[in-house]
């Protein structure tokens, strides 16, 4: 059985924080709630192994959650995030930064029940990796906007690849919406029709 903690002042909950003892700190989150002030010192000036310890050992139904999203999104492991995932919906700067981590697996638990906001699917158009972008599509048809957008900034190499696995229908819209660059940004247009096997080529 554990010893029990006694609870803390918040100056000495600070200079806890300040300490970076993750062993120490983790062990008093386990048994005490932190105070405003004090959650906004780890949030704002805490070091990232406490600020971790913090999200993934506290139940994460509180309003810090919200408020400090983007740590939350860059440090919850995947099983925070689905708990989290109950309690709140994500902004556009969470997703970014769940983006920004770069793990496919925890971004595609993400998709497989949410929609992305235009933001953040710009920036995965613009930043993210083509394993990311792969994911999404594989979870998500682009609407004519998101479509557009993703024909203009997406790396060719995502763009063939989208094309490779999009349904006839997908495919048709997509010709159309290239061929519209002609008008619009010939120079976009020809890095893709430069790029494209010969079949498709027929199209354009």
């Amino acid at each position: 059985m554990s010893e029990t903690i006694q609870r803390m002042r918040t100056p000495e909950v600070m200079e806890l924080i300040d300490s970076k003892d993750v062993q120490k700190f983790t062990s008093y989150i386990k048994q005490q709630s932190l105070r405003p002030k004090a959650i906004k010192h780890l949030f704002t000036k805490g070091d990232p192994a406490l600020i971790s310890a913090y999200v993934n050992n506290v139940f994460p139904c509180s309003e810090e959650f919200l408020t400090y999203q983007r740590q939350v999104m860059r440090y919850a492991t995947r099983k925070t995030l689905a708990t989290y995932y109950i309690y709140f919906n994500v902004e556009k700067d969470g997703e970014i930064e769940l983006i920004d981590r770069k793990e496919v697996n925890l971004f595609t638990y993400y998709i497989s029940g949410h929609e992305l906001s235009i933001e953040a699917f710009k920036h995965l158009v613009d930043n993210g990796s083509s394993e990311l972008v792969e994911a999404y599509i594989n979870f998500t048809s682009l609407n004519s906007q998101r479509l557009k957008y993703f024909l203009r900034h997406a790396k060719i190499d995502d763009i063939m690849w989208y094309y490779m696995n999009a349904s006839s229908c997908e495919k048709e819209v997509m010709i159309e919406e290239i061929v519209k660059l002609k008008q619009t940004n010939h120079e976009r247009y020809q890095q893709i029709y430069n790029s494209v096997g010969e079949d498709m080529k027929f199209w354009l």
